[in-house]
């Protein structure tokens, strides 16, 4: 039985996104924590702050999935 070929030459991508989408994650929980913990007149300010990052993690994680899946085509 032949062992299978997996090419490792495009696995950086997925890995970068990884990383990308991680990091976006942890500003996510920081920007959720300063809204939890604001004052009353700061809440309005804090929530759009989360409200972005959520945005920009959601984008992170698009891209993670767009690169792992295209990834796997390539392996195959």
């Amino acid at each position: 039985m032949a062992a299978t070929a997996i090419k490792f030459d495009h696995l950086d991508e997925p890995v970068i996104a990884y990383v990308e989408w991680h990091k976006h994650a942890q500003c996510v929980r920081l920007a959720y924590d300063a809204w939890a913990a604001a004052t009353p007149a700061e809440k309005g300010r804090r929530y759009a702050a989360y409200l972005e990052e959520l945005d920009r993690e959601q984008r992170a994680a698009e891209l993670y999935a767009c690169t792992s899946a295209r990834n796997l085509y390539r392996a195959a």
